[in-house]
């Protein structure tokens, strides 16, 4: 399946930003004490964010296998027609 033009995945973007969040946060000079009570902060904040994006994407994995397979069908079944309507030409002109 093609993805559409000027759209990306936001999973790896979100993967890059956290990776990017938690690397900034560790190696800012500050106390592991301090570092720990930020990263728990942080991470209460968002927890309800996570939650909701981990949600959607369970959601969408599946949704978005049932189009692909739908389009796989519709493919086959196009291919299918082409075929016999290509034979019946064929057979059409040899007589």
């Amino acid at each position: 399946m093609q993805k559409e033009e000027g759209k990306t995945s936001f999973v790896p973007a979100l993967i890059a930003l956290g990776t990017g969040i938690a690397l900034g946060m560790l190696l800012a000079p500050k106390k592991g004490s301090e570092m720990r009570d930020d990263l728990t902060d942080v991470l209460r904040r968002n927890r309800e964010k996570a939650l909701g994006l981990a949600a959607k994407i369970a959601w969408e994995i599946p949704r978005r296998f049932k189009i692909a397979a739908g389009v796989g069908a519709a493919k086959g079944v196009a291919v299918e027609a082409l075929h016999e309507a290509r034979d019946g030409v064929a057979s059409a002109l040899r007589g």
